[in-house]
C-alpha cells in the first residue's frame, strides 16, 4: 500500500481535498495569531475600536436622518415664503461647501405658527443635505403648486422642512460605509482578542 501523503506540520493524513484545506487554514490561522506580539494586538485593538466608532457614526447619522424624515410625514403645515438670498446669512459649513461645489443661492423660508414667525433652512432630511440644491428645489415646488408649504414639528415649531419624508438613495452611502467599517472593525477586533500563543 502507498504511504500516506505527507501533510504540513500539525496536519494528519487527509482524506479529501476539502478537509485538507480546512485543516490547513486552521493551522495557518494559529500561526498568524502566534506571531502577533502584545504590542501589535494592542494596536489592532485601538484601530478596531476606532473603526467601530467610525461605523457607528455613519450608521447613526443615516438612522437619525431617516428617523426625522419619517416623522416629518406626519407634521402639520403652514404657508411659507421664500427669503431673498441676500437676507440669508451664510453659515461656516456653507462657506466651506462653496469652495468645493461652487457658490449657490441659499435656501431660507419664513412661516408663522400660532402667531409667531419662524425661519428655517432645511429642504429635506438627507445624510448630506448640502448635496441638495434646496433653493432650486423650493422654487420648483412654487412653480408646480403655486405656493410653498412648510412642514413643521409641533413639538418644536422652529424645526421644519419643505419636502417631508426621506429617500433611500440619500442614505445608501452612509449605510454602505457603515457596513464596510463594521466588517473591518470585526476583523481587527478578532485579531486583537484572539488567544494565539507564540
Amino acid at each position: 500500500a502507498a504511504a500516506a501523503e505527507r501533510a504540513p506540520a500539525g496536519l494528519g493524513p487527509h482524506k479529501s481535498p476539502l478537509l485538507y484545506h480546512e485543516q490547513l487554514g486552521a493551522v495557518q490561522g494559529r500561526a498568524v495569531d502566534a506571531k502577533l506580539t502584545p504590542a501589535r494586538r494592542a494596536v489592532a485593538l485601538v484601530i478596531g475600536l476606532l473603526t467601530a466608532l467610525t461605523a457607528g457614526v455613519f450608521l447613526n447619522d443615516a438612522a437619525t436622518s431617516a428617523y426625522w424624515g419619517e416623522r416629518s410625514k406626519r407634521w402639520p403645515t403652514a404657508a411659507a415664503t421664500l427669503l431673498d438670498d441676500d437676507d440669508i446669512e451664510r453659515t461656516d459649513d456653507e462657506a466651506a461647501d462653496a469652495a468645493l461645489r461652487g457658490e449657490r443661492r441659499r435656501l431660507g423660508y419664513r412661516y408663522v405658527v400660532d402667531g409667531r414667525p419662524y425661519t428655517a433652512r432645511r429642504y429635506q432630511y438627507a445624510f448630506d443635505e448640502r448635496a441638495i440644491d434646496g433653493r432650486a428645489a423650493a422654487e420648483a415646488l412654487v412653480r408646480r403648486h403655486g405656493r410653498l408649504v412648510a412642514h413643521y414639528d409641533p413639538d418644536e415649531p422652529a424645526r421644519a422642512v419643505l419636502q417631508p419624508g426621506w429617500r433611500v438613495r440619500d442614505h445608501a452611502f452612509p449605510v454602505a460605509m457603515g457596513g464596510v467599517f463594521s466588517f473591518g472593525a470585526a476583523y481587527l477586533l478578532r485579531i486583537a482578542l484572539s488567544r494565539g500563543r507564540a
